[in-house]
């Protein structure tokens, strides 16, 4: 990604613009007069500060008399001091960013900050460009492909680069990407285990997790699951709650929220929203989209940055919006939500008709920075750097992407993540059972379908059906096998993307956890379903190579799932590729036509099928050797038939080790394609 200077980055003299009744009625005004809203930092107690938000609250327009008393009367003060203790304050500024993508202009020059301090909205239709300045300024959009990307960002008055500051920062998605059978409290833990440095001790892990529980108000339900559509848990306010203390772990300097309160009730987003209020006054920046907010929520925003067809409508203050409209001609309504009157312009106004409010215009690049601890004015390095400054990321920069750099170690990561799996499976008990349920019901209806079948000495013995309920052992493996993969991972590839782009944990651990535990259970499944078919069925090999011949196609066909899983964006999607995958398989298995009977220019393809080398090891096992030889002579079985029997489906009984080998090459070929697919989409998850 390239963020370009289109010009020089002067310091200019900051003239104090008439921004109507906000620095009269106490809210912070945008000069070095008065400082900025929440953005130059002055030494003011802290009981001075919740008089200022207050009163900025209490000024605020278009609020019903009793929705104001009610919410006036909820005791609820998150408090982050530690978070503030951590943390230095800090401004963020973007000036001139430009985003151009497949040809189409998205964000047209937007210039704008967010003080330390501040809590800052963009609000917006669909396709305003909110989403995408936020996801510009937090580094997670490159120019690279189809996609320009140009502009200045600063953060404390010194120019960075935001793929590369993308480390200081957190960002909290719209969907709560949580593991569902993870408590609140394993959450952040899992969270704080990885993502803080090795010095850090665990007495002091455990303090930072308690401390953000009290102050998020999450700590009544820390032992409660997180829970899904299909597991009960948390309720949406709580789960975005975790999914915010999941980020502060760290002490980001700054915040970034995709609608927090999507999907909330009216309360819920105003107790969302105070958490955000209360952690901008740690001195954290906090900018998040927000959609159709209600007044009261609304109000609790220090500032708006509303965009319209890529262009800023408005930018400042919440409290001056009603008299800074008014004075461009478009007087809000009485008893009108600010932020429904400023969308309703967006959306009915033609783009050449629409406001152009900017109270930083012309400052936004220009206003001085304050820091606890120094003086008004920027440093002079600091404004040196400032000159003209330029922040340049060429195309496919080795730095693009960093999602392998993680602050624990390898050992740690796989620790935690095979543990985390693990918790998974024992605590979903329904699928857990479902597993387990299906498939003795299955291969005990099976068992009793092919009753006996492959008893040699059975007069009324019949090849082709000892071969049918082999064949059927080994088919229903692989199903069994891909069908929980393939419902499971699209739900959770969200939760790898989020932690893997945060460097939570490197690609190679999550998949050895995965596959550590999938030993566990096909090994599991394999032995009962040989338990239950092998005497039913009365199958002639070694029992235990069986179960090792089952549990080997298991992890092959997970394998094939696992890859179809991580392309597919959905569950539904996973389903439509998978025929692709496992369907061929079946028609190179003799079961409906000979394998000689396939056409040559189409035999080729079952060397590709793993169920093929699956099921001839398999009847390596049951004809191979002298196990046809029956003790009862009246039986048609016969060492001879089973011989050719076996070359007629063109299995070679020397060639146990190459079938065993093509079964771990292609294990690894669709393991190591999962790999990489993921980390593909998470590069474009992130840029």
């Amino acid at each position: 990604m390239a963020l370009q200077d289109h010009g020089e980055s002067t310091r200019a003299t900051v003239d104090v613009e008439e921004v109507g009744p906000a620095s009269a009625n106490g809210s912070l005004g945008d000069g070095p007069e008065n400082g900025s809203a929440n953005g130059d930092v002055k030494k003011v107690d802290e009981q001075a500060q919740v008089q200022q938000d207050q009163q900025e609250v209490a000024t605020t327009p278009a609020k019903s008399g009793g929705e104001k008393d009610f919410y006036g009367e909820l005791e609820f003060t998150p408090n982050f001091a530690a978070l503030a203790k951590s943390s230095k304050p800090t401004s963020l500024e973007w000036e001139d960013v430009y985003l151009q993508i497949k040809g189409r202009d998205i964000l047209k020059r937007i210039s704008g900050k967010v003080g330390s301090h501040e809590l800052m909205a963009l609000i917006g239709a669909s396709g305003a460009g909110k989403s995408s300045l936020m996801n510009v300024l937090a580094g997670r959009i490159s120019g690279t492909g189809k996609k320009v990307v140009s502009g200045n960002v600063y953060v404390n008055g010194a120019p960075v680069n935001p793929i590369r500051y993308r480390k200081n920062v957190a960002y909290v998605l719209q969907e709560d990407a949580l593991f569902a059978t993870a408590t609140a409290r394993e959450a952040l833990e899992f969270s704080a285990k990885l993502r803080l440095p090795n010095t850090v001790s665990a007495e002091e892990r455990k303090q930072i997790v308690d401390e953000l529980m009290v102050s998020l108000g999450i700590d009544h339900v820390a032992n409660t699951m997180c829970g899904s559509e299909m597991v009960r848990g948390l309720s949406g306010g709580e789960k975005k709650r975790v999914s915010i203390g999941i980020e502060l772990v760290t002490s980001p300097s700054i915040l970034f929220l995709d609608e927090p309160t999507s999907g909330l009730d009216s309360y819920s987003s105003w107790k969302v929203v105070s958490i955000l209020k209360a952690l901008s006054r740690s001195g954290c920046a906090v900018l998040c989209t927000i959609h159709q907010p209600s007044s009261e929520t609304f109000s609790i925003f220090d500032k708006v940055m509303a965009l319209a067809h890529g262009n800023i409508i408005y930018n400042g203050q919440v409290a001056t919006i009603p008299e800074n409209f008014s004075n461009h001609g478009f007087p809000l309504p009485p008893n009108t939500n600010p932020a429904d009157f400023i969308l309703l312009l967006a959306q009915t106004k033609k783009e050449n008709d629409l406001p152009r409010i900017n109270e930083e215009a012309g400052k936004a690049s220009n206003v001085e920075i304050m820091v606890e601890g120094s003086n008004n004015n920027e440093t002079d390095d600091a404004l040196a750097k400032r000159q003209g400054s330029s922040i340049q990321v060429p195309a496919g920069h080795g730095e693009l992407f960093d999602g392998e750099r993680t602050a624990s170690s390898v050992w740690t990561q796989l620790s935690e993540l095979t543990k985390r799996e693990l918790r998974n499976i024992v605590r979903d008990k329904g699928a857990l059972i479902g597993r387990f349920g299906i498939t003795a019901f299955l291969n005990i209806l099976f068992a009793l379908i092919f009753l006996g079948s492959a008893d040699i000495n059975d007069e009324g013995y019949e090849l082709r059906g000892h071969f049918g309920a082999l064949t059927n052992m080994f088919i229903g493996a692989m199903f069994g096998a891909s069908q929980p993969v393939l419902l499971t991972l699209p739900m959770e590839r969200v939760t790898f993307l989020r932690e893997y782009s945060t460097g939570s944990y490197r690609s190679t651990p999550y998949f050895l956890s995965k596959v550590a535990i999938e030993c566990i259970l096909y090994f599991l499944t394999s032995l009962l379903v040989v338990i239950i078919e092998y005497w039913l069925v009365d199958y002639q090999g070694n029992f235990f190579a069986l179960v090792g011949e089952l549990f080997m196609l298991s992890l092959v066909s997970a394998s094939y799932a696992f890859f179809a899983g991580s392309l597919a964006p959905d569950v539904k999607s996973a389903q439509e590729i998978a025929p692709l995958v496992f369907v061929p398989q079946l028609l190179f298995t003799g079961l409906f036509v000979s394998v000689d009977q396939i056409p040559v220019f189409l035999r080729w393809a079952q060397w590709l099928c793993s169920l093929t080398y699956g099921l001839n090891l398999g009847m390596i096992t049951e004809f191979g050797g002298n196990r046809c030889e029956p003790s009862n002579p009246n039986s048609p079985s016969s060492v001879i038939a089973c011989q050719m029997f076996l070359e007629e489906m063109n299995v070679e009984t020397d060639m146990v080790g190459f079938y065993i080998g093509m079964q771990v090459a292609i294990f690894a070929l669709f393991r190591i394609g999962a790999l990489f697919a993921l980390v593909w989409k998470a590069r474009n998850f992130t840029s």
